[in-house]
């Protein structure tokens, strides 16, 4: 009976943010969206930076690598909708005290045994760094071979990292992105790094994207429909950008790709309009913005407003085979309920609700995922930043309130 009245007060709690937050008042939200951090094992209050997800076991079951800057990776297990941390067990020659930014999942020797990449800062561009690349061993286990596959690049201070068909052929190459600048007067620059048969990477400058640059955010896509991989790049300044793959022998880069306001924090691709080709959402300005692909450009559809948004991630949160948006919101000095935007009609209207998120520490970053395999995508929230500890949460959706 408490439990019914419960579920009771937090409908009444969602119709009155809908209307609070500007949506369709004659909608309601879909139920089941709740924090299940404790009983999915992934209740801790820690650092955070980033994080990735990938099925580094082959169940079939979505795995987290998460680094925390100085504070360890920690390496989450999937046991079919449990996680179990396996860092101390998995990671061979692991060190914890290590300026660790953002982790990248990729099958590096197509042996079908994910590996993962870890960018590393360079101490405010004071001192060399080298990134980490975790090979996956026949037992499970991960050994860190970045010096022999030629990955460490030494005066880049790692941010974002994606592994992209660069090439055409069936190796994952790897576009690296630095901030800069640096202390010392090293350059620290963006790179693409060419996969030579699984065996080492080579700096490939002769692809057009060594530059300085960094990077907010980027996604890999084949987002001109060509049949290649193109790259998306929120740049240090907020600045929109597109790659494109030409030929398989180069990249250029093409503003005449978004019509439209190119200023962005963080940039995600998807399906919000129910049409074939990719949608593009990204966060700027105290919103989240919408373009649809029409006629070999991205169209600029829809904005909602949305104030201190820090990170966005995409996911079908109701089970209607369109994605929708969680909207990461955090200001200074303090945290903030967090948002889901259910997208209707194409991605022109949305009707929103507060996530069931702490308000503790400093929202980060969140990622998507179906954790427990019901088919609706639930969000990982980090709450940690740099020296504030925050919680790990996990905002799940379920078809119907759980008993």
């Amino acid at each position: 009976m408490q439990f019914g009245l419960a579920l009771a007060a937090v409908a009444v709690v969602v119709a009155l943010l809908i209307v609070a937050l500007g949506g369709d008042e004659d909608e309601e939200v879909p139920g089941g969206v709740r924090e299940v951090a404790a009983e999915s094992g992934i209740d801790d209050v820690t650092h955070t930076w980033g994080a990735d997800v990938g099925d580094f076991t082959g169940n079939g079951w979505p795995d987290i690598v998460l680094p925390r800057h100085k504070r360890g990776i920690k390496l989450l297990l999937n046991r079919g909708g449990r996680f179990e941390e396996v860092t101390k067990d998995r990671l061979v020659g692991y060190e914890k005290q290590a300026d660790r930014h953002h982790c990248v999942f990729g099958d590096v020797n197509v042996d079908d045994r994910p590996d993962f990449l870890c960018t590393m800062g360079g101490f405010q561009g004071k001192a060399p760094s080298f990134n980490e690349l975790w090979m996956q061993q026949d037992d499970g286990s991960f050994v860190n071979r970045a010096r022999e596959y030629g990955v460490e690049d030494k005066w880049g201070r790692g941010r974002k990292a994606a592994f992209v068909d660069a090439n055409g052929d069936r190796w994952p190459d790897l576009y690296l992105t630095n901030e800069y600048p640096r202390q010392d007067g090293q350059r620290s620059l963006n790179r693409l790094l060419i996969n030579e048969r699984g065996e080492r990477f080579r700096n490939a400058p002769e692809f057009g994207l060594e530059a300085e640059l960094g990077s907010l955010d980027l996604t890999t896509a084949d987002f001109n429909a060509d049949g290649k991989d193109d790259i998306i790049l929120c740049d240090q300044k907020g600045d929109l950008r597109f790659f494109e793959n030409v030929d398989q022998a180069g990249f250029e880069e093409n503003p005449d790709r978004l019509e439209g306001p190119k200023g962005c924090a963080m940039v995600r691709l998807g399906d919000v309009g129910g049409s074939p080709e990719p949608d593009l959402v990204w966060l700027r300005n105290e919103g989240v913005d919408i373009s649809h692909w029409e006629n070999g450009k991205f169209v600029h559809k829809e904005r909602h407003d949305v104030e201190y948004g820090r990170d966005i991630a995409l996911g079908d949160i109701d089970g209607d085979d369109t994605l929708d948006v969680y909207v990461l919101r955090t200001k200074p000095r303090e945290n903030l309920a967090d948002q889901l935007l259910y997208l209707r009609d194409d991605g022109d209207r949305v009707v929103r609700a507060d996530a069931p998120n702490s308000t503790e520490g400093f929202g980060h970053r969140v990622e998507a995922l179906d954790f427990d395999g019901n088919g609706r995508d639930d969000f990982f929230v980090m709450n940690g930043k740099h020296t504030v500890k925050g919680p790990l949460e996990l905002i799940a959706s379920f078809p119907e309130p759980r008993d």
